[in-house]
C-alpha cells in the first residue's frame, strides 16, 4: 500500500471576489464576534481573513506530501490555484492511502470544493467519511478517539511525542499575512515542516489505535 501525508496552506480571497449580494452575509458568517451588533472596520477585516478557512472563499496556495514509509515529499506552491491543484492530482495518482491532521474537516473538503470551482475531476477518492482509518488515517480524529475526547493542535501532539515543533518558523494564523508579503517560499517551507511532522507523528502513533 503506498502512503502519503497530505497537508495544506491556504490563503482567503479578497470580499470582491464575490458577488456583492452576498458580502454582507459573508462578513455575518466569520465575524468573529457576531454577539456585539453590527461589525466595526477590525472586525470586516478580521472577517475577510477568516475567508481562509472555508473552500468557497479560500484558495489553495501550497500542498505537501510526504511518503511516511520512504520519508521522501515534495512541496507544491504556486499563485495559479488551478495550476496548483491540477499538479496535485497528477501525483496523487501514485498513492491508494493518506494521512492528514484534521484531513476530513479541513484539508480534503477544501481540496475537492477547490477543485470543483476549477473544473478539474479527482484522479483518486479522497475519503472524508468518520470513524473509519483505511484508506484516510486522520490523526486529528483517531487521537481525539472520533471527538469524543479533548482536542489538541499538531504542535501539542508532536510535544507529547517528543517531535521536533514544526511551528517555529510560522504559525498558521501568519500565513495570509506572509502570502501577501510574497513570501510562498517561506509558506512552502513551513507547509513542509507540518507535513513532515505528520509523518513523524503518524509512525509513532499507528500500531496503538
Amino acid at each position: 500500500m503506498a502512503r502519503t501525508v497530505i497537508d495544506i496552506e491556504t490563503v482567503g480571497q479578497p470580499l470582491e471576489a464575490f458577488d456583492p449580494r452576498h458580502h454582507d452575509d459573508l462578513i455575518r458568517y466569520f465575524d468573529p464576534a457576531p454577539q456585539a451588533g453590527p461589525p466595526d472596520a477590525e472586525r470586516r477585516a478580521e472577517a475577510v481573513r477568516r475567508f481562509s478557512l472555508w473552500g468557497p472563499t479560500g484558495q489553495v496556495i501550497v500542498i505537501g506530501l510526504h511518503n511516511p514509509d520512504s520519508n521522501q515529499g515534495r512541496v507544491l506552491a504556486a499563485d495559479d490555484e488551478r495550476e496548483l491543484l491540477g499538479e496535485f492530482w497528477g501525483l496523487i495518482k501514485g498513492f491508494d492511502a493518506h494521512v492528514t491532521f484534521n484531513g476530513k474537516q479541513f484539508d480534503f473538503p477544501f481540496l475537492l470544493m477547490r477543485s470543483a470551482v476549477h473544473g478539474l475531476r479527482p484522479t483518486v477518492t479522497l475519503d472524508t467519511r468518520r470513524f473509519t482509518r483505511h484508506p484516510h488515517f486522520d490523526l486529528y480524529e483517531v487521537l481525539t478517539a472520533f471527538y469524543a475526547q479533548r482536542r489538541g493542535s499538531l504542535d501539542f501532539y508532536c510535544s507529547l511525542f517528543g517531535i521536533p515543533s514544526p511551528k517555529t518558523s510560522m504559525q498558521g494564523a501568519e500565513v495570509g499575512d506572509a502570502y501577501r508579503a510574497g513570501r510562498l517560499a517561506d509558506i512552502a517551507a513551513y507547509c513542509r515542516a507540518d507535513v513532515e511532522a505528520t509523518a513523524e507523528l503518524y509512525r509513532r502513533v499507528k500500531d496503538f489505535f
